[in-house]
């Protein structure tokens, strides 16, 4: 039986954590609008005793006695104060400040609930906001966590959204990630003005959101660019007629439209629907290994010489093991798969996954030993020893902090809503260490247009064949 076409668990599900502190209190706060008006001064006023301070997020996912460290350490009080409340804005819209020294409240709503544990990505955050808080923050503002579960469903995550922005005031959302809610709910950010330093995938209307900035590309420009590299570069990736798969979803399916067009406009064919005469076929989430069986009979009948899979990672681990089951392995029929090759799918078919070409949304890979991934892995280290350094902690963990704390150095002593959004729509040029220079300016919250190629070796290794290519598929 088949789930929610709707429901796409992307390979960016994380586990929340548990929140032990309190909201500070807000001055000139107006109870009467929940939405614009006036400049808003957030105070850092300590809970009075026998105050819950539960703000309602689920348990921390630990690794072992190192991620039960960090699960304190995320939200402990500066030493020698009163319990450190949780304190973001008491209003939403943009005119918001926060009081000097004051902690600031950094909240995601994450897609936590299904199939996967990619709880990395969280582990990626935790560990970051540890380790900035263990040097007294940034410009003496310490964080605090509330990430919240949407399981998936906008009826769930749109109240947990608000719940976020409207009742626990968070300051500034980083690092998103809850793909169907987030399509859903772009006219509550652009209503709400809450800044968001990367989502992980919405619809198209969010990348055309005043209020979100990305780390990466809108997946149909991602696609569109990926296959110019494929086409050019044809007597290398041997993919010339790829059989091409696609999740049939409405957050998935400018991935592939953005691939299958590009490749058609190029003189290229795709292959689908047992024959090679252009399109996609479309794949329902929750599709079984056994099913797949016959989706790889259809692929050798068609004529296809190469598979292209837009497969969300449940698909993708089905499809490989079908694949596995008949033969098809990537050096009989080279294989790209932008979407679901995530560490525990290749961890399950182990060696078979190798050769797949995966192409990374203007970053290094995680493997690579460069500076800032070199940092990410010390830090996870300290504080979650077990977690590897993966695409789930540097993409939606890792990286997306490391730029909002440029942004926090960036506006000194002058910490608002507004001030953040100057700041970040002036960041053109800032070079997070993972990616080409981020172009972001008031009319442009792209990620750099780059993409960098590799092919599996392992769960978290790779074989890297390019450097950064260009949107023309270039050097």
């Amino acid at each position: 039986m088949y789930l929610d076409r709707d429901r796409l668990f992307v390979a960016t599900l994380c586990l929340t954590i548990v929140m032990t502190l309190v909201f500070g209190a807000a001055l000139g706060y107006d109870l009467a609008s929940n939405r614009g008006g006036g400049n808003q001064t957030v105070s850092t006023l300590a809970p009075d005793q026998g105050t819950s301070t539960d703000n309602g997020t689920t348990a921390t996912p630990t690794a072992g006695t190192a991620g039960a460290a960090a699960a304190a350490g995320a939200n402990a009080a500066k030493p020698g104060s009163a319990a450190a409340p949780v304190v973001g804005s008491a209003q939403v819209g943009a005119n918001v400040t926060v009081a000097s020294g004051a902690p600031i409240l950094l909240g995601a709503l994450i897609t936590q609930s299904g199939p996967l544990d990619a709880s990395d990505a969280y582990r990626a955050e935790s560990a970051y906001v540890q380790w900035i808080n263990s040097q007294n923050g940034i410009n003496g503002h310490r964080f605090n966590l509330d990430v919240k579960d949407d399981s998936g469903d906008p009826s769930k995550g749109r109240p947990a959204f608000e719940q976020i922005v409207q009742e626990d005031h968070a300051f500034a959302l980083v690092g998103e990630c809850a793909p169907v809610t987030d399509a859903a709910i772009v006219n509550e950010i652009n209503t709400d003005q809450i800044p968001i330093v990367n989502d992980c995938l919405t619809s198209p209307a969010g990348y055309q959101s005043p209020y979100i900035w990305y780390i990466g590309m809108a997946p149909d420009t991602w696609q569109a660019i990926a296959a110019r590299y494929l086409y050019k570069h044809q007597s290398t990736v041997k993919i010339r007629k790829p059989y091409v798969l696609c999740v049939n979803s409405s957050v998935t399916l400018p991935y592939c439209n953005g691939f299958t067009n590009e490749w058609k406009s190029l003189g290229g064919t795709t292959c689908s629907q047992s024959k090679c005469g252009g399109g996609y076929d479309l794949e329902q989430i929750g599709t079984t290994r056994a099913q797949y069986e016959a989706v790889a009979t259809q692929i050798r009948q068609s004529g296809a010489d190469s598979i292209v899979d837009l497969l969300e990672p449940t698909n993708e681990l089905a499809f490989l093991q079908a694949l596995q089951d008949q033969g098809m392995d990537p050096q009989k029929y080279p294989h790209y798969a932008p979407l679901g090759s995530d560490p525990n799918s290749i961890r399950t078919v182990g060696s078979f996954a190798n050769g797949i070409y995966v192409c990374s949304q203007s970053g290094y890979f995680p493997s690579e030993n460069v500076p800032a991934i070199n940092q990410m892995r010390q830090v996870l280290k300290q504080y979650y020893a077990d977690t590897p350094p993966d695409n789930y902690a540097l993409f939606i963990g890792w990286t997306p902090y490391i730029v909002f704390g440029q942004a926090m150095r960036l506006m000194g002593n002058n910490i608002s809503r507004q001030n953040l959004i100057n700041t970040l729509n002036a960041m053109h040029g800032f070079n997070d260490g993972v990616e080409p220079p981020l172009g972001w300016t008031a009319g442009n919250h792209s990620g750099p247009l780059f993409t960098r190629w590799a092919q599996i070796t392992g769960p978290d290794s790779y074989n890297i064949v390019t450097g950064f290519e260009d949107q023309n598929g270039s050097p």
